[in-house]
C-alpha cells in the first residue's frame, strides 16, 4: 500500500509538473533576451524534475523484471508500462539534446502527449496491478485453505476409522 501511494503521490507532481510546463510554454513571450533565458532555464528545471521522476519509473520497472523474472513477461500491464516508460524516456532526452533544438517544439508536443499517456496509463497500471496482487493473495490463501482442508479430511477419517475400530471392540466385549 505504501508503495502504491507513493507512485500515486509521483504521478501527481508529475502531472503538475506537465502543467506548469504547458504554462510556461505558453507564456514565452518575453521582451529582453534575459527574460528570455531565465523562462527556457524555469522550462528546462521543469523538465529535468520531471525526467527525474520518469527514471523513477523505470528503475521500478528494472526492478519488477529482476524481482519477477520471466513471469515479468506474462504480466501485461507491467509490459505495457515498460515499453511506454522506455519512449517516454527516448522522447524527454531527445528534446534536451542541442541538436533537436530547432525541432523540440515539435519533439516536447509529442512528448508531452506521450508523458500524458504515460501518467494515465501509469495510473490504470497501479490499480489493476493492486487488484493483480489481491488476487494472487487470494489464490495463494485458497490453496493453503484447501490443503488444511485437505488435512483436515484426513484426520476425520483417521478419527472415523480409530471410532469403528472402538465400536467393533466394544461389541466383541459385549458377546
Amino acid at each position: 500500500r505504501v508503495y502504491q501511494i507513493i507512485i500515486i503521490i509521483l504521478l501527481c507532481i508529475d502531472m503538475t509538473l506537465m502543467a506548469l510546463e504547458l504554462s510556461l510554454g505558453m507564456d514565452e513571450h518575453e521582451d529582453t533576451e534575459e527574460a528570455h533565458d531565465l523562462h527556457q532555464q524555469k522550462v528546462k528545471y521543469w523538465h529535468v524534475l520531471s525526467l527525474t521522476i520518469l527514471f523513477i519509473f523505470f528503475v521500478e520497472e528494472i526492478i519488477k523484471l529482476i524481482v519477477y523474472g520471466v513471469k515479468f513477461f506474462k504480466r501485461y500491464w507491467d509490459m505495457f508500462d515498460t515499453i511506454i516508460i522506455c519512449i517516454a524516456v527516448g522522447l524527454d532526452i531527445t528534446a534536451l539534446l542541442p541538436q533537436y533544438h530547432a525541432r523540440t517544439g515539435e519533439v516536447i508536443i509529442l512528448g508531452r502527449l506521450w508523458r500524458l499517456a504515460r501518467i494515465l496509463n501509469s495510473a490504470v497500471h497501479c490499480s489493476v496491478s493492486t487488484k493483480v496482487d489481491e488476487n494472487e493473495q487470494l489464490e495463494k490463501d485458497n490453496r493453503e485453505l484447501e490443503s488444511e482442508i485437505n488435512d483436515l479430511h484426513t484426520e476425520i477419517n483417521k478419527f472415523k476409522s480409530i471410532v469403528s475400530s472402538q465400536n467393533h471392540m466394544m461389541d466383541e466385549i459385549s458377546l
